[in-house]
């Protein structure tokens, strides 16, 4: 009865649109009055989930995102990503893709990654006539990279909450990128051959290198953080400082932002680190609660009934996870689901890293499944297109993004490889 109460209040709530960090806090609380649970255990979860040296990266990323959005430097690897890419029909398009691939490995959030780039790229598809349906789904799906390709947000909470390692993960977070933005590509070239769309016009040899030169700054960001980590040189936490701080002073010598202007940045990264937050202290008390229940034990009963085969439990998983990421936000997903499946994934012999990467293209995959992906209301909002009129044009991209998601799964090689070479 207590797990009925559990989910139908918090299915409930969510139905009637209170935001998700409520949603859950209050049906954890339901049942804690039901179950007569001590009132103190509230306070004491919520605080000790919060209360976490590592969770200080996320602030600091996050920052660092918005310093160099604001900075001018999404700009700078737009005009980098243009000289790479050639004389091809849908240049824009690719443009796009590949500037969010570099941009991703700075901001390390879907959100902000769609903005920066779609805010640049997205008016400038619109001259050339390019069908906005399907520029906005395009987009939204080529932001979200910046979960998957390091540093990742999502990563770092994953991390802790399963105390499975950041920088490996970060690591294995490079091959799956490539492979999605590659197939994101592939799927752009299609678009632009059967709407026939101009081709993209590479400026001269000696422009893209002043090009490169100019965008060498923005992407030591990614070699400072993973050379850090992989060196042991600093933390996660402690590479997101170092980011930010890089960031700035980037910016200062950039002259496109000034001290003045942090103060708001300042106010910016603090509300959406206290959104986070919010939503880790009550997923924290939810995933308390299921614990109390014991609803890992019989979720991993529930796996293992049918079959204990490795290649079942990661497919179910896989499943379980594109599904409720449909609904729900990473960060609650993670807090929440986690730790039930964690049981799981150990009793059949899945490499943590694999499974933290793995999850991350889950999440991934869900924050472009309509209705609740946040990147693609935010992509539809600059592209100015009704959500509904994306839905066909981002099957596409969801269905690649399965095949690319399945073939993780089932070559761990491609994960594990990296972080087994520089990490072992």
């Amino acid at each position: 009865m207590a797990t009925v109460l559990l989910l139908g209040v918090m299915g409930v709530l969510i139905l009637l649109n209170m935001p998700i960090a409520l949603a859950i806090g209050v049906a954890a609380f339901a049942v804690i009055l039901y179950a007569d649970l001590p009132l103190m255990g509230v306070v004491q979860q919520m605080v000790t989930s919060a209360d976490s040296f590592a969770l200080l990266a996320i602030p600091f990323f996050l920052l660092a995102g918005v310093i160099m959005e604001r900075g001018g430097i999404s700009r700078r690897l737009v005009d980098l990503a243009s000289g790479v890419v050639g004389n091809v029909r849908g240049g824009l398009g690719h443009v796009s893709i590949l500037a969010s691939m570099l941009f991703g490995g700075i901001s390390g959030s879907a959100t902000a990654d769609t903005a920066a780039i779609g805010s640049v790229l997205i008016p400038a598809m619109r001259r050339e006539g390019y069908r906005m349906p399907f520029v906005a789904a395009m987009q939204a799906s080529a932001g979200t990279l910046g979960m998957i390709i390091p540093p990742s947000i999502v990563m770092v909470i994953l991390g802790v909450t399963a105390n499975i390692s950041i920088g490996r993960m970060f690591l294995g977070g490079f091959v799956p990128g490539i492979l999605l933005g590659g197939a994101y590509m592939v799927l752009m070239s299609w678009h632009a051959r059967r709407h026939d769309y101009p081709r993209f016009q590479r400026p001269p040899a000696r422009e893209i290198g002043r090009r490169l030169l100019v965008a060498v700054p923005p992407l030591g960001t990614v070699v400072i953080i993973l050379l850090g980590i992989v060196h042991g040189v600093f933390t996660a936490t402690e590479a997101g400082v170092a980011a930010a701080v890089y960031a700035i002073i980037l910016a200062l010598i950039y002259r496109e932002i000034r001290l003045r202007d942090l103060p708001r940045m300042l106010l910016q990264t603090g509300q959406t680190t206290g959104m986070v937050m919010l939503l880790v202290a009550t997923s924290s008390l939810f995933g308390w609660v299921m614990t109390i229940l014991q609803l890992p034990e019989a979720l991993s009963q529930l796996f293992l009934s049918v079959s204990n085969s490795q290649a079942y439990v990661f497919f179910a998983i896989n499943i379980l996870l594109v599904l409720i990421g449909t609904f729900l936000d990473p960060t609650p997903i993670i807090i929440i689901l986690v730790p039930l499946l964690m049981p799981t994934i150990q009793r059949v012999g899945i490499d943590p890293v694999h499974f933290g990467v793995v999850f991350s293209v889950n999440m991934l995959i869900a924050q472009i499944s309509p209705p609740a992906g946040v990147p693609l209301f935010v992509s539809c909002g600059i592209a100015d297109v009704p959500l509904a009129k994306t839905f066909g044009p981002v099957l596409p991209f969801i269905l690649v993004s399965f095949v690319v998601l399945m073939l993780i799964t089932y070559v761990p090689w491609l994960v594990l490889v990296i972080p087994n070479w520089l990490m072992p």
